[in-house]
């Protein structure tokens, strides 16, 4: 039972922690260089969620699998994404931009961590508290280096079964945007590697591939600023 004498993932790894419901974390397996750690039965979304803050894990099927260390280069992306995305729609008030620290529920059995997720204002009871229940307008995805070909497939998947409206996937090594807009009974699939992608969801956001692809990029704030200026214009 974990008494508070180490770190919460250091007492997950050890077997040593508990899970607020008797889904003790038995058997740890590794399957395409990810560790998947196996509960005693299926864990819920909802026992997921209050796992510790430092456990960066997700939920796939009911099983705990690791997350891959991200990478500098991935890192910084993400922030200039979320701060680009983020103020920009704080400023128009279109809804709420979160981050990879905000799971959103696939299934009972099964929850993902996103690296940007946006949710528009007319369907904002859906972000609560402990994670999003419901699909998301836009989740954008910046592909690591060491990423695995059947997990990318497995999260495009769900990302669909769900029906996320609008989906990015980023990859920096590839020199790629693929972007997935959903249509009445199926997805459209664009890919880009210049020129600007115009989001389907979020009113006026225009960002270029190449900036999404290497540095440097342009100032979040002046990127921002010519966003609203161009809303203005046509408004």
């Amino acid at each position: 039972m974990y008494n508070g004498a180490m770190p919460a993932r250091a007492a997950l790894e050890s077997g040593n922690y508990r899970m607020p419901v008797p889904a003790l974390i038995e058997t740890v397996e590794v399957v395409e260089e990810r560790h998947v750690r196996v509960p005693s039965r299926p864990m819920t979304f909802d026992e997921f969620v209050d796992l510790p803050a430092d456990v960066f894990l997700e939920l796939v099927s009911g099983n705990l699998v690791d997350m891959l260390a991200a990478e500098l280069n991935h890192e910084k992306l993400k922030v200039w994404l979320l701060q680009t995305i983020g103020v920009y729609v704080e400023r128009r008030k279109l809804g709420i931009v979160l981050g990879s620290r905000t799971a959103v529920k696939i299934h009972e059995f099964g929850g993902r961590l996103p690296d940007v997720v946006f949710v528009r204002q007319t369907q904002i009871d859906i972000v609560q508290q402990k994670g999003i229940y419901g699909p998301p307008d836009l989740i954008i995805e910046v592909i690591s280096p060491g990423a695995r070909l059947s997990e990318l497939v497995e999260k495009e998947a769900e990302y669909r079964l769900i029906g996320v409206k609008e989906f990015w996937q980023i990859d920096p090594k590839r020199g790629m945007v693929s972007v997935l807009t959903k249509r009445e009974n199926d997805y459209l699939d664009s890919r880009y590697t210049d020129g600007p992608i115009e989001s389907a969801v979020v009113d006026g956001l225009s960002l270029r591939a190449e900036w999404l692809q290497r540095e440097p990029r342009p100032d979040a704030f002046d990127v921002i600023t010519r966003l609203l200026a161009n809303v203005s214009s046509l408004s």
